[in-house]
């Protein structure tokens, strides 16, 4: 079996009582997260979704967005990921696109959300942490993730080009299994100690492969910041004795300014890594010797 989700169900099995997610002092487990995961593929079923079925995902860092993820891999279906900020006009071409049956959304982005959904024949479904045991009390779920071939798809992102162009970029299981043990194991070598700042939005490729879901297979810890602060993440990395930061180069030059007479104890850091464009000047060295940790540059 390739289904994806199927790394969350083993590190629920291997690590029960560890956090997987921390936001805002509340924290998952992976056994409860694996328990959300079952729970809300059973209920995604219920709406007649198949294995192969696609279901947008329009959520922020919020432990909802990791449940929501990994139930709609659990059932088989596909997750297409789409930014609370979007417009309502990509999110309708991105559902009409895919053909998906569903929409999980933020209450932030409800109006748009909705209107899109409706219009693109797919159903709006709100929901938040507190929502998922309303949703999903009367299931149980299946312990094990539905059966995906290594080449059917698992996530669709979308690219808009700048005269609106709309393209659907398609990731398979076998794809993101390899993408998450190359991050995981070669590139930032996470164990089950490991706490990983996720400043990146889930629903883009790089914060989802290399926040959610390499941590998630190597049964480390994802602090979620919903929006990024140079003070908060600082104070985080503190507080949570984060070892792995991972960032966009704009991020880190703010970090960089507030690390300035901070006063905190950022000595658990160990690696931090950049994505997008390249680090402007010899800031990379800067955060290195200011932070005393590698930086990596993707």
């Amino acid at each position: 079996m390739t289904n994806l989700s199927l790394f969350l169900t083993e590190s629920a099995d291997m690590y029960p009582g560890a956090v997987a997610l921390g936001r805002e002092g509340v924290t998952t487990t992976y056994s409860e997260l694996a328990d959300q995961d079952a729970r809300l593929a059973a209920y995604v079923r219920t709406h007649d979704v198949q294995p192969g079925d696609r279901v947008g995902i329009m959520l922020g860092n919020r432990p909802e967005f990791a449940a929501a993820f990994y139930g709609i891999l659990h059932a088989g279906a596909v997750a297409v990921l789409l930014d609370p900020l979007q417009s309502g006009r990509e999110v309708q071409m991105a559902l009409t696109n895919t053909g998906a049956r569903l929409l999980f959304f933020a209450a932030s982005c409800a109006p748009t959300a909705t209107a899109a959904a409706l219009a693109a024949s797919a159903a709006p479904i709100e929901l938040d942490y507190d929502m998922l045991d309303d949703l999903t009390d009367d299931f149980t779920g299946r312990p094990r993730p539905v059966s995906r071939a290594a080449d059917d798809d698992a996530v669709i992102v979308h690219e808009f080009g700048k005269i609106g162009a709309l393209k659907g970029v398609e990731l398979t299981h076998a794809n993101l299994v390899t993408t998450q043990a190359v991050i995981a194991r070669s590139v930032l070598d996470l164990g089950p100690g490991d706490v990983v700042l996720g400043c990146l939005p889930l629903s883009h490729a790089f914060g989802l492969t290399c926040g959610l879901m390499a941590t998630v297979c190597a049964g480390s810890t994802l602090a979620l910041l919903p929006s990024f602060d140079a003070r908060q993440a600082l104070e985080m990395v503190a507080a949570q004795h984060v070892t792995v930061i991972e960032a966009a180069p704009t991020m880190y030059m703010e970090m960089l300014a507030a690390g300035d007479g901070c006063g905190l104890d950022l000595g658990s850091l160990r690696v931090g890594i950049s994505c997008g464009p390249a680090l402007p000047g010899d800031s990379r060295r800067r955060y290195e010797l200011r932070f005393g940790c590698v930086l990596l540059e993707g």
